[in-house]
């Protein structure tokens, strides 16, 4: 009978068991392994992954958490070998109905993204998000009492690799209304008044983003400018995103690792030909005295367009120019070497403003965190080919508002 019994509860414990697998758990196996990061925090570990600046918003959603694991493959080092063991040892586990649930999966151009949870009567437990894409795999899971209303604000509370796919957990898939995915464009407009930091009736102007609401009505197809917002994030990768204080990424041939308030770059071009664009002034790669400039807000690296044989490394620097004096009615007015500047961007036919070296018609930035505003460079116009570029805005942090 005792034998029976015994032999009862092993089988009991062979079919519990996996059930009562853990994400987290099974990321420890590939914590030293090539192109992998995995970062596994409880609440006393918290506060050596802070940001500095987090909102209430962002420090609530944090302190429900009981723990945040996070694991980033860099699919371009990673063996494939590595990546399969990956799925294997984690999908299952995911898939696992009697533990997860399957709340979204979408498919589209850049990757796929699957969100899953467990529910205790109608509290949210626990939460794993996968989001795979072309060159990186990002997993995520949370424990804790999780409110999905908020749980991006997570993102921007940790520097942690690989948690910045949270930050676009609420961010719309392809196929829904925009009824259904971003509520009441009024609410939305709400919703960016916070985030800028501009009130209506402030010293800025009666209202700010007044023409915003104007042209609600007419901005074409809501699809079309979902996908662009969403084109936007992806194109943004995993660029000033890391842990401990130092980020790295390589895109187009460019090595960017910002440690300490301090940014080195490293250019692996195959290109016969490399120049500098340095806050709009055109440098040849030999020509740089003082070496590259370290106090960088943004740096990309482009081709010059019409010269396959020539790359530009695109940098911004921290360095103040020109003054932002408002925004207001459409209206944009800025100051750049004792020189006022009137610009009413969103009447022109062409977008105008080049924003963190993306080109644009709407002004959608904090002017507190404006590092410079001046004319556009012919320079700048050539080789970021935006022609009808008229002013550069450089901020302290990417934006891709809308």
């Amino acid at each position: 009978m005792k034998i029976r019994c015994l032999l009862t509860c092993i089988v009991s414990l062979v079919i519990v068991f996996p059930l009562q697998a853990q994400v987290g758990k099974e990321m420890k196996a590939f914590r030293n392994k090539e192109g992998i990061t995995v970062t596994m925090l409880t609440p006393s570990l918290y506060k050596l992954y802070k940001q500095s600046d987090m909102s209430i918003a962002a420090e609530e959603a944090l302190n429900n958490m009981k723990e945040i694991n996070v694991m980033y493959v860099d699919k371009k080092r990673a063996t494939p070998k590595v990546v399969e063991e990956i799925n294997q040892r984690l999908i299952p586990i995911m898939e696992n109905e009697s533990k997860y649930t399957l709340v979204r999966s979408h498919q589209g151009v850049y990757g796929q993204e699957r969100l899953y949870v467990t529910q205790n009567n109608e509290q949210i437990t626990a939460l794993v998000l996968w989001n795979e894409e072309r060159e990186q795999l990002s997993v995520i899971e949370l424990k804790g009492n999780i409110d999905l209303d908020n749980v991006d604000e997570i993102a921007a509370a940790l520097n942690v690799k690989g948690l910045d796919r949270l930050a676009y957990i609420n961010t719309p898939a392809e196929g829904s209304s925009f009824a259904e995915r971003m509520g009441n464009p009024m609410d939305l407009l709400k919703r960016m008044e916070e985030r800028f930091g501009v009130k209506r009736d402030s010293l800025f102007g009666e209202d700010p983003f007044g023409t915003l609401r104007e042209r609600f009505g007419n901005m074409g197809s809501m699809e079309d400018m979902m996908k662009r917002a969403e084109e936007a994030f992806r194109n943004m990768g995993s660029m000033f995103n890391g842990m401990d204080g130092m980020s790295e990424s390589i895109s187009n041939g460019l090595e960017v690792i910002r440690e300490n308030g301090k940014t080195r770059i490293k250019v692996n071009a195959t290109n016969s030909e490399l120049a500098y664009l340095i806050d709009g002034v055109e440098y040849a790669a030999d020509s740089l005295k003082n070496g590259i400039p370290e106090e960088i807000a943004n740096v990309i690296m482009v081709t010059e367009p019409g010269n396959a044989k020539k790359s530009h490394v695109i940098i911004n620097t921290l360095k103040k120019s020109g003054q932002f004096i408002s925004y207001s009615n459409g209206v944009l007015k800025y100051k750049y070497k004792n020189q006022e500047f009137t610009v009413n961007p969103e009447k022109l036919s062409e977008p105008s403003l080049l924003v963190n070296n993306r080109l644009t018609r709407t002004f959608n930035v904090d002017p507190m965190q404006i590092i410079q505003i001046r004319p556009a460079t012919e320079s700048e116009r050539k080789i970021l080919n935006a022609p009808s570029a008229q002013v550069v805005i450089v901020t302290d942090e990417m934006n891709f508002g809308f």
